[in-house]
């Protein structure tokens, strides 16, 4: 768990590998909150890191070593995180301070 500091508020920061993010997603309590998990690609200097967002949680999506899972394009990111399930459908792009949405098929 890491903390940053944004704005004056504090934001934690947790890490799931994608099993964890696919439990996550497919968590029987999201029937009664309605509240839908968001993947967030953030633009790096050699493609994206892919986080998502529960809430005003946030988890970075880390690989088996615990190294943040990278993209090296949007496309292959889209491939990949249309396989997990119950994934909320719009993929948020934050690119060098500017925010996109995709949505996911």
């Amino acid at each position: 768990m890491k903390n940053r500091k944004m704005n004056d508020q504090v934001e934690q920061c947790y890490c799931l590998n994608f099993y964890g993010l696919e439990e996550l997603c497919d968590d029987p309590k999201r029937d009664e909150t309605k509240q839908e998990v968001q993947a967030v690609l953030t633009s790096i200097r050699s493609g994206y890191a892919l986080s998502a967002r529960d809430g005003d949680q946030i988890y970075k999506i880390v690989d088996e070593r615990g190294r943040q899972v990278r993209f090296k394009t949007i496309a292959i990111a889209v491939d990949r995180l249309s396989d997990v399930p119950h994934l909320f459908p719009v993929l948020e792009v934050q690119n060098y301070g500017c925010r996109e949405v995709i949505y996911l098929q």
